[in-house]
Formats: C-alpha cells, sequence, structure tokens
C-alpha cells in the first residue's frame, strides 16, 4: 500500500505534467533557439525515461541559452520536483510563471510545490490563479489539487466544492472520487461520502484503501449489514485489513482508518 497519512486523504499531490518545446524569442539567434530547443527536447527524453539528473542538466544548458525559455524552466521545475528538491522546483517554476504569466500548468505545479513545503495558503492562491487562467474552469488537475490543499487546511466544505468541480470534468478519476468522499465523511456527510467510495471502488475494486474506507463509513452510518458485506469483500484483498474492520463492526464502534 502507498504512504499515507493517518485518518487522511490521499493522493494529495498529483504527477506533473511535462510540456512540449515550448516558444522562444526572435530577439535570439536562431543557432541559440535551435540549440536550447534541441536540449529541451533531450531533457524531456531523459525525463521520461526518469534519468532525472541528466535532464537538469541538459535542461539548465537550455535555460543558460535562452534565459526567456519559459517551457523549459516548467521542465526544469517538473525534474527538480521529481528529485524531492523543491526550493529549486519552486525557483524554475516561478522563473516560468514571470516570463509568461499566462502559463496555467507552472501555476499548477507551483503550487503543488507548496503543498510539498507546507505552505498551503499559498498553495491555494496560485492553484486559484492557474483555475482562473483556464477562463475561470479550471481544469480536473488544478482543482483537484486546490481541493487537496483545502483538505490540509481543514476546510472541508471548499474542498467539497472544487473536487466536485473537477469530478464533472473527470467522472471516472478514482483520486478525486475518494478525496471527495474524504471530505464529505469529515463534513459527516456519511451518505454522500458512501457514494464517491462505492464509486472509486467500483472504478478499482483492488484498491485495499477504497474497499477499508467503504467499510468504516457504512459503520458511521449505522448499515451494519453493509459493512458485513464489506468485510468479506475486503478478506479477499486483504485478510488483515479486514480483520480490522470485522473487530469494528463486532465492538460497535467506527473505524479509524489509518493508510500506512
Amino acid at each position: 500500500m502507498k504512504n499515507r497519512h493517518i485518518n487522511s486523504a490521499r493522493g494529495l499531490v498529483i504527477l506533473l505534467l511535462l510540456a512540449v518545446p515550448g516558444f522562444v524569442s526572435a530577439q535570439s539567434t536562431v543557432s541559440k533557439a535551435d540549440a536550447a530547443g534541441a536540449l529541451n527536447k533531450e531533457g524531456i527524453r531523459y525525463f521520461d525515461a526518469q534519468q532525472y539528473e541528466a535532464a537538469i542538466d541538459s535542461l539548465s544548458r537550455a535555460v543558460l541559452l535562452q534565459p526567456n525559455y519559459a517551457t523549459a524552466y516548467y521542465n526544469l521545475g517538473s525534474a527538480y520536483f521529481r528529485l524531492k528538491n523543491f526550493e529549486k522546483a519552486a525557483d524554475a517554476f516561478q522563473k516560468a510563471v514571470k516570463l509568461d504569466p499566462n502559463y496555467a500548468e507552472a501555476y499548477n505545479n507551483l503550487g503543488a510545490v507548496y503543498l510539498e513545503q507546507g505552505e498551503v495558503e499559498k498553495a491555494v492562491n496560485v492553484f486559484k490563479e492557474a483555475i482562473w487562467l483556464k477562463a475561470g474552469i479550471g481544469d480536473a488537475i488544478s482543482l483537484y489539487n486546490l481541493g487537496c490543499a483545502y483538505i490540509r487546511l481543514g476546510s472541508f466544505r471548499e474542498a467539497v466544492r472544487s473536487l466536485e468541480r473537477a469530478k464533472q470534468i473527470d467522472q471516472n478519476n478514482v483520486e478525486i472520487r475518494f478525496n471527495l468522499g474524504y471530505a464529505h465523511s469529515r463534513e459527516k456527510r456519511f451518505r454522500d461520502a458512501i457514494t464517491e467510495i462505492e464509486k472509486a471502488v467500483s472504478l478499482d475494486p483492488r484498491d485495499e484503501d477504497s474497499q477499508l474506507f467503504l467499510g468504516s463509513l457504512y459503520l458511521a452510518a449505522n448499515a451494519k449489514e453493509s459493512a458485513l458485506m464489506q468485510y468479506a469483500r475486503l478478506k479477499t484483498l486483504n485478510p488483515q485489513l479486514a480483520e480490522k474492520l470485522y473487530q469494528a463492526i463486532y465492538n460497535g464502534r467506527v473505524l479509524v482508518v489509518s493508510f500506512k
């Protein structure tokens, strides 16, 4: 199972999107533009091969040749993010949005860095900027990340609003459904939470965390028979987790799910 915080939502930061080679200013010579573009492409190839140090080397040379190359800064930030060098990732994304103030994807990824650094309120602000740049509608990624940031802040009502919008764009995303269910549960709207986690389970029946969480929600909603049925399903996936649910059912208590 994935590393998760106790009694918390999961997947709080999604994967970063890698940009294709972008615009290079006409003020630079053609040879420098071509060289920087080639280095950016090389960096992407290394990134795709998970050779992040090599990607950083290529992309750093690209921005050295073309200091106004926003896309290369974006890709450089993505590589640093993969290596968990969040300070340098933030610096690269900040340079990308300074060069291109309409770069919604760079704002999204900058928000992801802020989340990793624990600067949640700053993350909320830049996720909102990313959404505003998408005509105020946003995309599933930024809306999902904003919802996760609100969960971090304990602002579960706002999290529900953002995650509901993300769900309308991407109906079959397990992580959106899971975190939306979690946010509903923290607002004690257990029926709404059950609806979302049931959908998450249907999308990925082998997700043990969703199965366990669903059983705990049935208990919270006083649906003991449903909890027992959920115990039987979970037992085929993970007998140890199933035993926790079983004990909770017969001890008459709500199970506090701990994702480890």
